[in-house]
């Protein structure tokens, strides 16, 4: 595939460090010439590697939503909420990612690290891709390595999400298998071990039926939290087909997907691979607030791969996101 060149513009976008870089003054910095990049055989996207790599590694300091102390000396204006602000920001940024100032904690794989550079230097193709509407108050407001185990109990599986340190429970979902068929039993999450949310559906919700590849479902979730326990009656449409909003991290960054949409704005979704296995699964109310479990490159290993059924005794390494109000 051959690209338009593409003119990649100046940034700098150090959490914690200054605005320009050692030996740069601001003129130097606001007169920086533009470079010119060769595009070819791009297919990146930003929904694939830009914002996956924005959300986990930028914008806990460099966001609009953020203000004063929360932005940790990130200058006011140097923002990387969307597809347009890495696009402004372009050069500076392949500057600190690739010295390693960006973030100054560190953390970034090198996989990762060549993955952004290269879509940067693809002209951080693709579309904007916004968050649910009240992104401006919700978003990822924290990650956490943790370890997955699933566990069986006849064709009940329940996937258990745990911090590796503490072995705290992150969250767990329950699902039930037979044949090509698939329901989600529930889910709770927990805060430093203790119970956040507890979700059942009664009926079970259907998520995965042999071939189809969308329909609806009718169930009634029973919620419990801190303030009680109360229920809804609900309606979900499911489909199952290719992934889409992959994040740019995954072990696999073309699984399949299993998204189940409720009508009130809350949404399942899981993504599969076939030589992988789950890669990616997340739950999120009608603003965004939830979990996303994304099981990153590098991560051991699932025992025997493949996608569904999944077995006991599995275990592997995810990257546990927590969305809820920005600070």
């Amino acid at each position: 595939m051959t690209h338009p060149k593409a003119l990649l513009t100046s940034l700098s976008l150090a959490c914690a460090s200054p605005l320009v870089l050692p030996g740069e003054t601001g003129e130097d910095r606001d007169s920086a010439a533009t470079t010119e990049v060769d595009l070819s055989d791009c297919v990146s996207t930003y929904a694939g590697i830009g914002q996956p790599f924005a959300l986990t590694w930028c914008t806990g300091c460099h966001s609009s939503a953020r203000t004063d102390g929360d932005r940790f000396d990130a200058p006011e204006g140097v923002d990387l909420d969307t597809l347009a602000d890495l696009r402004t920001h372009a050069e500076r940024a392949a500057i600190r990612v690739s010295d390693g100032t960006m973030p100054p904690t560190g953390g970034i794989s090198e996989a990762e690290q060549t993955r952004f550079l290269d879509w940067l230097a693809c002209g951080a193709a693709g579309e904007e891709n916004p968050l649910p509407a009240s992104s401006a108050e919700v978003g990822p407001v924290s990650a956490e390595m943790i370890v997955t185990s699933v566990s069986a109990d006849s064709d009940l599986l329940t996937l258990l999400h745990a911090s590796p340190e503490e072995s705290v429970p992150s969250a767990e979902l329950l699902l039930r298998e037979s044949g090509d068929s698939a329901w989600l039993l529930g889910y709770t999450r927990y805060r430093y071990g203790e119970l956040e949310l507890e979700v059942t559906y009664d009926p079970e919700l259907l998520i995965l039926d042999g071939a189809q590849a969308s329909w609806q479902s009718e169930t009634t979730a029973t919620l419990t939290d801190g303030g009680g326990t109360w229920s809804e009656d609900q309606r979900w449409t499911i489909t199952v087909g290719e992934a889409t909003n992959v994040d740019g991290r995954s072990a696999d960054l073309h699984p399949w997907m299993i998204h189940a949409q409720e009508s009130g704005g809350s949404e399942h979704g899981l993504h599969l691979s076939d030589t992988e296995g789950l890669v990616a699964l997340w739950t999120l109310n009608d603003v965004g607030e939830g979990w996303r479990v994304v099981r990153d490159l590098g991560s051991e290993g699932q025992a025997g791969g493949g996608a569904l059924p999944l077995e006991g005794g599995q275990t592997w390494g995810d990257r546990f996101i927590l969305y809820g109000a920005l600070p």
